[in-house]
């Protein structure tokens, strides 16, 4: 059988599946009731592309950040700049942070609580922190 747009795709989940990704395919079902099939198909229709294309590292985006924030650090430019910017860590971590130095870190082990504050090298860097990638209900 060859699978074409609006085919229905069954499949079992796995045994190693986490209690994380129960809980989360669990409340989606719950929240989006019909949309739940769309959702999932969405889901794994990304999981295809990613898998076909490059490796591909995954990042979960803290509550913390505004929806705005969020569709932002989605972009395909933004997605290209940190790209770029996980490449040079990756390649010269001493130098991509160079300038920017952690002012709190709390201990590891703290996961939920852990914060790290970095003071941006440019206005630039400030404004786009300040505007962009915090949540307004912080101020």
């Amino acid at each position: 059988m060859h699978y074409e747009a609006k085919s229905t795709v069954s499949f079992r989940l796995p045994p190693d599946v986490t209690e994380e990704q129960l809980l989360t395919i669990n409340e989606k079902k719950e929240q989006l009731g019909k949309g739940f099939s769309k959702w999932a198909a969405g889901t794994f229709l990304q999981g295809v592309e990613q898998s076909k294309s490059r490796d591909v590292l995954v990042l979960p985006l803290s509550p913390r950040l505004s929806p705005k924030a969020k569709d932002w650090l989605k972009s395909e430019q933004t997605l290209h700049l940190l790209e770029a910017w996980v490449e040079h860590i990756a390649l010269d971590p001493a130098q991509a942070f160079a300038g920017s130095t952690p002012s709190s870190v709390m201990p590891v082990g703290k996961k939920e609580e852990q914060i790290v504050t970095f003071t941006p090298k440019s206005e630039h860097g400030a404004s786009v922190l300040k505007n962009v990638l915090m949540d307004d209900d912080d101020e």
